[in-house]
């Protein structure tokens, strides 16, 4: 897939493991995508900053987002995360109540801990919002700070004018 507007990123691998439903695969190579978009030329990143994703390409945000909620059904997608996000109050500046809710719904939290990799339900069943999943490596631990990631995503979101409504 391309996009004339988009970075010079391929999309084809990412739109193909989604139309074939393979979650965990679309999951890691979102990821690695997003880390070629924001790749300077420089020194190869393995993470992002928050800045890196409050800037990230609208062109290409946009592409990521649409082909989950295309392959999804709606169900999955950056949008999806930031209407959840919103609906429980998410902000800036959410407080831990706040956080846990959004965790609970997208089903990165369950019995009041926060999830494994190994307790990811790569399936079109798992909690509305559960994908994209691997954005929680950029925070390198599994804390709420977290959040702060998906408050930067949704800033980007807003930025871009980006939504699943």
């Amino acid at each position: 897939m391309s996009n004339q507007n988009s970075s010079k990123v391929d999309y084809t691998q990412l739109q193909n493991l989604l139309a074939e439903s393979k979650w965990q695969q679309a999951d890691e190579e979102t990821m690695d995508l997003m880390l070629e978009v924001v790749d300077t030329g420089g020194i190869e990143k393995d993470v992002l900053n928050n800045d890196d994703i409050k800037n990230f390409p609208c062109a290409d945000l946009d592409i990521i987002d649409r082909l989950w909620i295309k392959y999804s059904n709606g169900r999955f997608g950056f949008s999806v995360q930031k209407r959840i996000w919103e609906s429980v109050g998410g902000n800036p500046n959410a407080d831990y109540e706040t956080i846990f809710s959004f965790g609970e719904h997208v089903g990165w939290r369950l019995k009041q801990k926060w999830i494994s990799f190994e307790d990811v339900i790569f399936d079109i069943e798992a909690p509305e919002g559960h994908f994209p999943f691997s954005v929680r490596r950029f925070a390198l631990v599994v804390t709420p700070a977290v959040f702060a990631v998906i408050s930067c995503i949704t800033s980007a979101l807003a930025r871009c004018n980006i939504s699943n409504e």
